[in-house]
């Protein structure tokens, strides 16, 4: 138990508590005694990263988790070690263009100006034989050059997204384009509008020898055929090389030029449609 002391000299007694992860990894967090559980759980967010919304939190042989409201030292009593349990990690705008902004409240990618192209990157990686899904709402009207699915890591948010290596539906005419695909057409070309969700499915799993893909939704349905299997260019004016196919790592991402205002928000829990299983 450590010392320290408030604005008027006042003594207020800290706790360091060891918080154990489920992958054997650690850290420290002080704790006032007059603080909660869920104090603790800003601290946890302050130190370790994990926002508040996505911890579950236990003593050592309890298999109820803390109460959020109880005081720390009612709930762990001499124990400290505290068990950390992650719940579904939530998706959010991480990389984006400088004339684009994010409203934290609700994860809304926001313009107040420009015309430039620029573009806005989740922050959750799928690496190779991963899988993810995840899924925006589109809340514009404005949806001209607007182009969602997914990119590298660390491409350039300045400028436009090089189709050549990235996997993408356009929001305004629901073709393809991106690694031979440029403008194809697709079975189903329902118009996308204000208000509809669009789920993105990486999928980088190898079965059976099938290459990954990347398949698109619309407020749950599959929309068209994305990008499965192998695809050849023949037919494109911008032939860039004869087969091509999904490779990771990918992440999720946007391409915008003449939305302004609210353009679309990233859900943080996305589940997948009926029959995708991840």
């Amino acid at each position: 138990m450590n010392n320290s002391y408030g604005e008027e000299g006042t003594v207020k007694l800290t706790t360091r508590y060891t918080v154990m992860l489920m992958n054997g990894n650690s850290f420290a967090i002080e704790i006032r005694d007059e603080d909660t559980v869920g104090d603790a759980m800003q601290a946890i967010h302050a130190v370790g990263g994990f926002t508040t919304d996505t911890q579950q939190l236990f003593a050592q042989h309890r298999p109820e988790p803390l109460n959020e409201n109880s005081l720390m030292m009612d709930e762990m009593g001499q124990e400290r070690e505290i068990c950390l349990m992650i719940r579904k990690i939530p998706v959010f705008w991480k990389v984006y263009g400088k004339e684009l902004s994010i409203d934290g409240g609700t994860g809304t990618l926001r313009r107040e100006s420009g015309f430039d192209a620029c573009l806005a990157t989740a922050s959750a990686v799928v690496e190779t034989e991963n899988v993810g899904y995840f899924e925006m709402e589109i809340n514009t009207t404005r949806t001209w050059g607007m182009l969602v699915g997914a990119l590298r890591p660390g491409v350039d948010c300045e400028t436009f997204v090089d189709r050549n290596d990235a996997f993408l539906l356009s929001i305004s005419s629901g073709k393809l384009h991106g690694r031979g695909k440029y403008g194809e057409l697709q079975v189903d070309q329902s118009h996308i509008k204000k208000g509809d969700r669009v789920g993105i499915l990486i999928d980088l799993r190898s079965s059976a020898g099938e290459s990954g893909s990347v398949r698109f939704f619309v407020n749950g349905k599959e929309h068209g055929t994305g990008y499965r299997g192998l695809w050849d260019d023949a037919n494109s004016k911008q032939c860039i090389g004869s087969m091509h196919c999904v490779k990771g790592p990918l992440v999720m991402g946007v391409q915008v030029t003449n939305s302004k205002g609210d353009i679309a928000a990233l859900l943080p829990f996305a589940e997948p449609p009926a029959g995708v299983e991840l």
